[in-house]
């Protein structure tokens, strides 16, 4: 009998296509055929209350497109009798925030348990065969402190990609003693989250292991962190890590967590190849990996 401008701009109707029309005309297919009964049951018994409580209401508009609503009823008196008042809301950003938020938390709970079993991971490989002692706890702080701080990075850009220069700065500490004696460079990456952790583990077992045996154990030791990006066939990533007048060495005559975490695990998480090359002059790492985003 009656609809306000917000009604023509809801349904794309003019009022006058509207008006002394059954509402039926706005009621999507699958539902139109039930819709009379509800209808009169409302007009036997009208009362102050949302229609369809508990179920997904849509409407239909004039291009055929459907619309989530909410609908409120409220029956009023007028000179011709009761009639009913229909409040008739859009809530597509409402549903589509819902599902954003749905999706959001889901990839939460996924990335949570991902970061329990990394955890879980390090703890048993630091402490594997060995006593809690005072090193395996600094080991095992440090790489927890390496993997907070590429979540870090990786939370300031919404988990979207993290900048393969800031990991390597955050990695190598680039700010503090050492300062001098490290390097790194390379064209502008960004790594998607898997690629960002994986780095940032390696490049930070490999720093440890300077600083206990390699280029960072003695005063005259220098690294070298330079990285390469190739776009054909697909965009792929090399980064060398190259030690130098540090400690004559020696290839270990066992393998360590680091070199587990380095060698074997960082292969299969980025779906490349590790090389580590015990040099008597330094350690050269070489990590060869495709990228899966265009960053």
């Amino acid at each position: 009998m009656l609809v306000n401008a917000q009604a023509e701009k809801l349904f794309g109707y003019s009022r006058n296509e509207l008006v002394r029309q059954k509402i039926e005309m706005l009621v999507p297919d699958r539902y139109r055929g039930g819709h009379p009964e509800f209808r009169e049951a409302y007009a036997r018994q009208p009362s102050a209350r949302p229609m369809g409580a508990g179920r997904d209401l849509f409407a239909i508009r004039k291009d055929g497109s459907e619309v989530p609503v909410e609908i409120g009823l409220s029956p009023i008196e007028t000179a011709d009798g009761v009639m009913a008042l229909a409040a008739v809301v859009d809530i597509s950003e409402r549903r589509q925030a819902e599902s954003q938020r749905e999706l959001l938390l889901a990839e939460l709970n996924h990335r949570v348990k991902n970061t329990l079993a990394v955890v879980q991971a390090i703890a048993h490989q630091t402490f594997k065969g060995a006593h809690a002692t005072e090193a395996a706890r600094s080991a095992f702080e440090g790489r927890l402190v390496a993997l907070a701080a590429a979540h870090n990075l990786l939370t300031q850009a919404s988990w979207a990609s993290a900048s393969l220069e800031q990991l390597a700065a955050d990695a190598l500490q680039v700010g503090g003693a050492n300062q001098q004696r490290i390097s790194f460079s390379g064209p502008r990456v960004l790594l998607q989250p898997k690629e960002a952790l994986a780095i940032a583990m390696t490049l930070h077992e490999l720093c440890t292991n300077a600083v206990k045996y390699g280029a960072l154990s003695n005063d005259t030791g220098r690294i070298a962190v330079r990285w390469t990006r190739v776009e054909t066939p697909r965009p792929r990533l090399k980064l060398v890590w190259r030690e130098e007048d540090g400690p004559i060495v020696a290839p270990p005559t066992q393998r360590g967590f680091g070199s587990r975490l380095v060698e074997r695990t960082l292969a299969q998480d980025l779906d490349g190849e590790v090389r580590l090359d015990f040099r008597p002059e330094g350690l050269v790492c070489t990590i060869e990996a495709p990228l899966a985003g265009a960053g």
